[in-house]
């Protein structure tokens, strides 16, 4: 499963998580949020530094809304 930035936002922005909580929770510069947020597409991104982010968003109770959905709504 591919997971994107638009899906990455929607995730953060459903659990009211800012983006440098989410940074702080995953280890990562703030930029690297941002990064991965605004890219339409695979976030560009290393795996690791998506795997962190991803697990710290599941740990805070996001989930991923399919990529299709218009606007990533949940």
């Amino acid at each position: 499963m591919v997971i994107t930035g638009p899906q990455l936002l929607a995730a953060r922005i459903s659990i009211r998580l800012a983006p440098a909580d989410l940074a702080k929770r995953a280890k990562v510069p703030v930029s690297v949020v941002a990064r991965a947020e605004g890219s339409p597409g695979e976030p560009a991104i290393t795996i690791a530094q998506l795997n962190a982010l991803m697990q710290a968003l599941r740990a805070a109770g996001a989930s991923f809304p399919p990529a299709d959905l218009p606007g990533g709504v949940l």
